[in-house]
């Protein structure tokens, strides 16, 4: 648990020296091993790499930034804020308030470290923006070898003046050996790379004065209506929507629940926003949905007792007591599994535990066996409507309350095991103009619930749409003009739901959706290169570059995970080959020379 990067360092390097496999672990929510395989020897936690480390005097050296900016943003020093990576999103939040200011973008959740969301290519749902990772400005790595690189992006991008950048690393900013790069394409490779590249130690974020979102009274339609909203939204050049839009999908009633937000001027009403993951760890909200349940089994036992009844023999009336005797034997019979079940959900509401999202499946797995089947669609009404109450008035609070459901600063509350009793899963869709990949998906997606039902298998879960422009990180999941990420959180342990699984994934390749790096996924190298192309060969020439110019081993950062998907260094693609300007001939001369050899 390294408190600097003088620590990190040397813990990169004792690595190489054992020839051990090192890697970086944040709040580790990434379901796959992403960061923590079984070959990893050493792991390192970042969570003392926590402070802020910019400052406001733009003449001392005390600090990097906003020391080495370039003189015309030298003006407006506090857009760039400099953070060591091992912060978590809600501490970051804080931070930035106290200062006056927040963070432009933001998924739903809070709770991880900001490294770890930026190396997954986590996201929001401001639609005509690019994701979190792209405010990124600059990144310190610690890489193979233990070598230091400042990358930045190169030409007018660039954020530093280069004679101010070598003045504050002789001041002791940056070690002596640091490789200092602005080049577009090896920040770009960097930027995502899943923990592959080395461990970050800090990064140079964009921010924006703080602001308020209001969030305006949640809209219910149907399937139709909001894929109509949606392709309106897909095809408007230039955008004038609301800046964020998300669309909460019931798979069994085709109901949805879309929110908007836009930038407000207004005082603050109240505070309100939610993760649709955490409705897991929500007691509340998941007493609400057992209590529903709850509320049909007095109907249940009526029908069932009818229904018994009704099945047993008028002959028995012509015995004395044989009729009552035959039907209580048959009331008990048909009723003793709905008392059973009943009785869990009286249990369950009673002590919910960190166990509620397994006690529910439980719940659901045993609705379904006692022949009631479409119990399941009302639970997953219920579900989406606690966890996006169309009911909620018209919200406005700090951009980032809004955003994540952080209620108070200081504060740190990152859900528990709770989280990992339901089962994530996203897509990235092409929502470039006039694609109907997204529409093709989801039709499929409800052909395969429906299905499901039809077998006695019902699954349960709901959909999350979320929608932002395409990334400039070489392997970040949003290719696309504009990319809509179907999330998915699923109850685990539900009857059928593996079946289910393997088929959600072919219709997913089916549409060339692009999965989650963080999230729970079924991809190998092979779809790696088809869905990322020419750009995975790109970012293998980068991390080429950073093991050999660091002297490191190619194993040090390696894991079955990068192995299994592709994520390991390659040859130098011809397309680099193309004319290139002054700030890419540093860079790739090394590189063609290498090939050439």
């Amino acid at each position: 648990m390294p408190k600097d990067r003088f620590e990190l360092v040397a813990a990169v390097e004792a690595a190489e020296r054992d020839g051990s496999v090192i890697r970086a672990v944040g709040s580790g929510w990434s379901y796959p091993d992403v960061a923590i395989a079984p070959e990893v020897t050493v792991a390192v936690r970042t969570d003392m790499l926590n402070r802020v480390l910019s400052g406001n005097d733009t003449t001392s050296t005390e600090t990097l930034i906003p020391f080495a900016l370039k003189e015309g943003l030298r003006a407006t020093p506090r857009n760039y804020v400099h953070v060591e990576a091992g912060i978590k999103i809600q501490v970051l939040n804080c931070r930035l308030d106290e200062m006056g200011l927040a963070l432009e973008r933001l998924g739903g959740s809070n709770g991880q470290s900001i490294a770890g969301a930026i190396s997954t290519s986590t996201h929001g749902s401001d639609v005509d923006m690019r994701p979190i990772a792209d405010q990124v400005r600059a990144i310190h790595l610690v890489g193979p070898g233990g070598l230091e690189w400042w990358i930045e992006r190169g030409g007018d991008r660039a954020i530093t003046d280069p004679e101010r950048l070598l003045q504050a690393r002789d001041a002791g900013r940056l070690c002596a050996d640091t490789r200092i790069v602005h080049h577009d394409e090896l920040f770009n490779a960097v930027l995502v790379s899943v923990g592959r590249m080395g461990i970050v130690y800090s990064y140079v974020i964009e921010v924006v004065p703080a602001f308020l979102l209001k969030q305006e009274k949640r809209q219910v339609l149907r399937w139709e209506g909001a894929s109509t909203i949606i392709r309106m939204r897909r095809d408007q050049v230039p955008y004038t929507g609301p800046r964020f839009m998300e669309v909460i999908v019931d798979p069994y009633a085709r109901s949805c629940v879309i929110t908007l937000r836009s930038p407000s001027t207004e005082a603050t009403v109240n505070e309100d926003g939610s993760d649709a993951f955490k409705f897991v760890c929500d007691v509340q909200a998941m007493n609400a949905v057992l209590t529903m349940i709850l509320g049909l089994i007095p109907g249940l036992i009526a029908a069932a007792t009818a229904t018994a009844i009704a099945g047993v023999s008028p002959a028995l009336l012509l015995i004395p007591g044989a009729f009552e005797i035959a039907s209580s034997i048959a009331v008990t019979a048909a009723t003793t599994g709905i008392i059973a079940l009943q009785t869990a959900i009286v249990a369950a509401i009673a002590a919910p535990g960190d166990d509620l999202a397994q006690k529910m499946a439980s719940i659901v797995n045993m609705v379904v066996q006692l022949g009631h089947k479409d119990v399941l669609p009302k639970l997953v009404d219920a579900l989406v409507r606690v966890e996006r109450n169309p009911e909620a008035p018209v919200t406005v609070s700090k951009s980032f309350r809004l955003s994540t459901g952080q209620k108070a600063c200081p504060a740190f509350e990152v859900p528990g095991e709770c989280l990992r009793n339901i089962d994530g899963f996203e897509f990235a869709l092409d929502l470039s103009v006039g694609s109907e990949k997204l529409f093709g998906f989801m039709d499929d997606v409800f052909a395969l619930t429906d299905e499901f039902l039809s077998t006695n298998m019902p699954q349960a879960y709901g959909i999350s749409l979320r929608f932002v422009r395409g990334t400039e990180a070489l392997i970040g999941m949003q290719q696309f003009a504009r990319t809509c990420h179907a999330e998915f959180f699923f109850l685990r342990g539900v009857v059928g739901s593996a079946d289910f699984y393997q088929r959600l994934y072919a219709i997913a390749n089916k549409h060339d959706a692009i999965p989650h790096w963080g999230l729970i996924h079924e991809i190998d190298r092979s779809e790696i290169e088809r869905l990322y192309g020419p750009r995975l060969n790109t970012w293998r020439a980068a991390l080429r570059r950073l093991i050999d110019d660091g002297g490191g081993r190619d194993r040090t950062f390696s894991t079955s995970f990068s192995v299994s998907h592709g994520l390991e260094p390659g040859p130098i693609p011809l397309e680099l080959a193309a004319p290139a300007t002054p700030a890419d001939i540093s860079y790739l001369m090394p590189l063609l020379l290498r090939e050439v050899e």
